[in-house]
């Protein structure tokens, strides 16, 4: 739903944004009128700030290296024309920042949450048993992996443990 979100909010404002400069550059007289029935329909916008968004906050370091080579591909043809601010790539450009933004955001925000979450789903059954003696501790630590190294025993009796800071006897 979230990802519904997005890329609705990159057509909506990149087409938003573009129309409203065109509007804005022929009430100034610096574009010509006949662009006022120019219609700019298609997907891009869309795909242009999907992939942003799997760029800035994809899950998977694969996803986002292939979402921006696809970007980076496509950049000369959706940034043509953007110094004379052609609609196009005024949305397209509109488009690829909302999307990084609010990818952004929603990555940022769903950290807090796993964090959180992480934090006090480990702390509830302690503090449910009554063994925490009032105070919420900060995590739950599971215990600690013994070491082995090629040092220790392994003919069958087990590993020797290691003891940091004490030396070993022989008997």
């Amino acid at each position: 739903m979230r990802a519904l979100a997005l890329i609705a909010a990159g057509q909506l404002l990149g087409t938003l944004v573009s129309e409203g400069l065109l509007a804005a550059r022929i009430a100034a007289g610096q574009a010509d009128p006949a662009l006022r029935a120019t219609l700019d329909v298609g997907p891009s916008y869309v795909i242009v700030s999907a992939l942003a968004a799997v760029v800035a906050a994809g899950a998977r370091r694969w996803h986002r290296r292939t979402a921006l080579a696809a970007l980076t591909v496509r950049a000369p043809h959706i940034t043509s024309g953007l110094t004379t601010l052609a609609v196009t790539p005024v949305g397209h450009v509109t488009a690829l920042s909302t999307g990084m933004l609010l990818a952004r955001g929603l990555r940022s925000s769903d950290a807090r949450h796993h964090h959180l979450h992480r934090r006090t789903s480990r702390a509830a059954p302690l503090q449910a048993e009554g063994r925490t003696n009032g105070r919420v501790p900060s995590l739950i630590r599971p215990p600690a992996r013994r070491r082995v190294t090629p040092h220790d025993r392994l003919d069958g009796t087990g590993a020797k443990p290691i003891l940091s800071g004490v030396s070993r006897r022989r008997r």
